[in-house]
């Protein structure tokens, strides 16, 4: 009996893990990548995440630091295909 109870806590307790594991990578890739005016109209609010955007590398922007390993450029929106 206490062999039949120590399974099922253990189960129960890895169940939760999973579920909690399962809950957290939801929350964190609920919005895949956010569009440029997307950022600028939540600039705020997302202050020091990390982001994906969607968006092109502005021409002549780039700027590359091989001592530090920085790698910095300018976005802008992609244009409407109207």
């Amino acid at each position: 009996m206490l062999s039949k109870l120590r399974f099922v806590v253990g189960a129960g307790l890895i169940v939760l893990a999973i579920g909690y594991l399962i809950t957290t990578a939801v929350r964190n890739t609920s919005e895949y990548y956010l569009t440029i005016n997307e950022v600028g109209a939540r600039q705020s609010q997302l202050s020091g995440q990390m982001l994906r955007v969607a968006g092109r590398v502005k021409a002549g922007t780039i700027s590359w630091d091989p001592a530090t390993l920085t790698l910095g450029f300018a976005m802008v929106a992609p244009p409407n295909p109207d």
